[in-house]
């Protein structure tokens, strides 16, 4: 993680040996509510944050011991320290934090953070709404229930998260110009689908199996159905007929092999193939034209559900799409 770290320097926020400067960073810049350090000469407080979008890349090092509390936050933090130890405690549990014990910090929790002396950590930070939209998108609608990760992890099994980290920052760092913000976005999204799956999480046996394993032979032919007829009018009735079982046995199969409803997978199966058309627009395409050729009467409700499952408005893809066009990007 040390190369990570060389390149977000390239990405200051603060570098100093006051520990009444490192307060007010800490306050102002991270959201912290409490911030503590030894007066010490050793004292030195650094930190460098990217901010791609939903997801920043932080880091941040102490000479001298400090402690920092957070109140409730909309990310989840993933901790890897490269040099020293710390300690994290999460609703009265605490976990030893060093470079073989990562720590991941849940959104929504209050915590504590004491650094020791010599500390330095590199800092995955998502937001919790862009991780369960990602979530929703890979298993083919959105869950039931709020995504929850396990706290402490193992090293070895985030080995292809650090890389890919690794590979972010140095791209950032490494660019005389700032990065196109479609690089950005995909930039972006790969590390939320790499933190969705080398994180373990309250959906990681789903993200782990193929979409059709493990389910009854009624669920995967409803699967196959929808991807086959999405842009048809799709009614119980189809459902029915292509399964040969009744309604209520296709909801509640559905409903425990998949933890959704076959209608809120055929919304993600419609939204998915609206967004890729978005993306690759010809001279006369409008939202109206997308919506209504992918199943959407009202539009909306489609905006509200594609911007729920994608976090911007259909316009917004729309228009971003025509501008790469213009500029003879991909």
């Amino acid at each position: 993680m040390q190369t990570t770290a060389v390149a977000l320097n390239q990405f200051p926020i603060v570098d100093t040996h006051d520990e009444a400067v490192m307060r007010e960073t800490m306050i102002t810049r991270y959201g912290a509510q409490r911030f503590e350090a030894a007066k010490s000469p050793d004292f030195l407080g650094r930190s460098a944050v990217a901010h791609l979008g939903s997801v920043s890349l932080v880091m941040c090092g102490y000479g001298a011991p400090a402690m920092a509390e957070f109140p409730e936050a909309g990310f989840v933090r993933l901790q890897f320290a490269f040099s020293g130890n710390a300690r994290t405690t999460i609703a009265g549990r605490s976990f030893e934090v060093n470079a073989a014990r990562p720590c991941v910090i849940p959104a929504g929790r209050l915590c504590r953070l004491e650094f020791g002396s010599g500390y330095q950590q590199i800092l995955i930070r998502a937001e919790q709404d862009a991780l369960e939209r990602r979530l929703a998108a890979l298993i083919g609608a959105r869950p039931r229930g709020s995504i929850e990760f396990v706290q402490a992890i193992e090293n070895d099994h985030l080995n292809g998260l650090k890389n890919l980290i690794r590979f972010v920052a140095s791209e950032m760092a490494n660019s005389s110009v700032h990065l196109p913000h479609f690089l950005l976005e995909q930039f972006d999204e790969l590390l939320l689908v790499a933190f969705l799956k080398a994180v373990p999480n309250s959906f990681s046996d789903a993200l782990q199996r193929s979409p059709r394993e493990g389910a009854v032979r009624h669920v995967r032919l409803v699967e196959e159905y929808i991807d086959a007829h999405w842009q048809l009018p799709i009614s119980v009735e189809h459902l029915a007929n292509a399964t040969g079982v009744g309604a209520r046995t296709i909801f509640a199969t559905f409903k425990r092999h998949r933890g959704y409803t076959p209608f809120a997978y055929l919304k993600m199966v419609r939204l998915k193939n609206a967004r890729e058309q978005l993306r690759s627009p010809t001279e006369t395409m409008s939202v109206t034209n997308v919506a209504l050729q992918c199943g959407f009467s009202n539009l909306g409700h489609f905006a509200r559900d594609y911007r729920e499952a994608f976090g911007e408005l259909p316009s917004m893809t729309l228009a971003r799409s025509f501008g790469r066009a213009l500029a003879g990007q991909p």
